[in-house]
């Protein structure tokens, strides 16, 4: 575990790299720089979950501003919730401009390990803003990402069946898995289980799914070769890889013609050029199908509550006040 000792250690010797080459740089409107200066700051789970933070108090003289030079941070992952993605956050005096932004930390607040660490060293040459004069240096974010522990229904959509699975996405993210325990008219979602809570998601309404289901209709991709009447495999490209054909005839090279679909399988969305693997039978590998029908679509979900992360993060930044 690095220190907060440590940390400013690391941040004194990157001030030492860069004060020769960055502080002249800042001076075109500046009258007065006072000493460089250290900043140590623990943040609790509390309080990373509650962000902005108030890392540098705002400077107390007119016409004063915050300009910092390095940053260095350890995050701890909490002991019972130690998630891989906590969220990302960004430290800055103001996030408005580009000159004084640190990059984001998401590096340290995404590891399920203990002691990551990040550092960030000054290496814009713009001259400081003096309309940002008297301003605090915070950390901004949201680190209230997790694993959906909670979710109610939105809307049921249409043309869902039970057994259907799907997934909830939300900004690509699509790790959590649901599954429709039964449905109204139309094929709308009445009620539904979560078959994994996935990571990363925030608390949200009207949550579009990624429907996957049975495949109840398909035809022919590419017929491959070698293939005999009577071969067996599986449809392996999308889902759960567990709907099975079976050969019922081919051409004089082997490819496929015509088949018949022996299981329907789970988690199929529609898609062309669907691969397969062979179970029996001398084919290549080549045959293909096109899923063209799945599970039904509309259906959205609301977010009510996820695992929050209880981790802790100590930040020691180096910073000089400058006076316009």
């Amino acid at each position: 575990m690095i220190s907060v000792a440590m940390l400013s250690v690391l941040v004194v010797l990157g001030v030492l790299l860069v004060a020769g080459i960055f502080l002249p740089e800042a001076q075109g409107s500046i009258t007065t720089i006072y000493p460089v200066q250290l900043a140590r700051v623990h943040l609790t789970s509390a309080q990373l979950l509650s962000l902005p933070h108030t890392l540098i108090p705002a400077p107390g003289g007119p016409g004063q501003m915050i300009i910092p030079i390095s940053a260095t941070w350890v995050y701890t992952a909490g002991p019972s919730t130690p998630h891989p993605n906590q969220g990302t956050a960004t430290l800055g005096a103001d996030l408005a401009f580009d000159w004084n932004t640190v990059s984001p930390i998401n590096g340290p607040l995404s590891s399920t390990g203990q002691g990551a660490t990040g550092s960030w060293i000054q290496s814009e040459t713009s001259t400081p803003l003096a309309s940002l004069a008297n301003q605090p240096f915070q950390i901004e974010g949201n680190l209230n990402a997790g694993p959906i522990l909670t979710t109610s229904l939105g809307s049921g959509g249409s043309g869902y069946a039970v057994n259907d699975q799907g997934v909830i996405d939300q900004s690509s993210n699509t790790s959590a898995r649901y599954k429709v325990l039964s449905t109204g008219a139309g094929g709308a979602i009445v009620t539904y289980s979560l078959l994994s809570a996935g990571n990363g998601y925030l608390p949200a309404s009207g949550v579009a799914d990624v429907p996957g289901g049975p495949i109840t209709s398909s035809s022919l991709g590419a017929g491959g070769s070698g293939y005999a009447p009577g071969d067996t495999g599986t449809v392996s490209g999308a889902g759960s890889a567990d709907a099975t054909y079976t050969v019922n005839t081919v051409n004089g090279g082997g490819a496929v013609l015509t088949y018949t679909l022996t299981s329907q399988g789970t988690n199929y969305s529609a898609q062309s050029g669907v691969s397969t693997t062979v179970s029996t039978g001398g084919g290549n590998g080549a045959f293909t199908v096109n899923v063209l029908s799945d599970a039904g679509s509309g259906a959205t979900f609301n977010i009510l509550t996820v695992t929050e992360g209880n981790g802790s993060l100590d930040v020691v930044i180096a910073y000089y006040i400058a006076q316009f």
